[in-house]
């Protein structure tokens, strides 16, 4: 879709699952608002391993980045973090797939709450925190 406007207070609901990525020529960046991310460290999770945020490493806000080979990480969600309307398994698992052909293999911005097992299929991934952060509680994204 091209030339899609989003304007002061637009909410944009995506229900398939899809991921999408924006660009703009003009996006006015000066009004947006955040705080440095306390977390520093990168995190690696090895194929096979399942990891779980604020047991294995600390939850956040991650950029996630895969080596270059088809891949999908599983995140399964702990129930204190889904809505009334999504607590069905279905919804309890989120999947990030990467594809080797892909310009960028990375997703930005990826809130992973405490409680969430994370595992790889197809290749490492290293979680590495985001610059910034618009607020610690990092299981909101996923109530809305």
């Amino acid at each position: 879709m091209d030339d899609l406007r989003l304007y002061d207070g637009a909410l944009l609901e995506v229900k398939s699952g899809a991921a999408l990525q924006f660009r703009s020529d003009c996006a006015q960046t000066e009004r947006l608002h955040g705080e440095t991310n306390p977390l520093q460290d990168s995190v690696r999770v090895e194929v096979g391993q399942t990891m779980t945020a604020g047991r294995d490493f600390p939850e956040g806000l991650y950029n996630v980045k895969s080596e270059p080979d088809w891949n999908d990480l599983m995140m399964t969600l702990p129930d204190s973090f889904l809505s009334e309307f999504a607590a069905d398994e279905e919804h309890r698992v989120e999947v990030i797939s990467f594809a080797p052909k892909e310009l960028e293999l990375s997703y930005e911005n990826v809130p992973i709450p405490k409680g969430t097992e994370i595992q790889t299929t197809g290749a490492a991934v290293t979680l590495e925190p985001s610059e910034k952060i618009g607020s610690t509680d990092y299981g909101e994204f996923y109530k809305e």
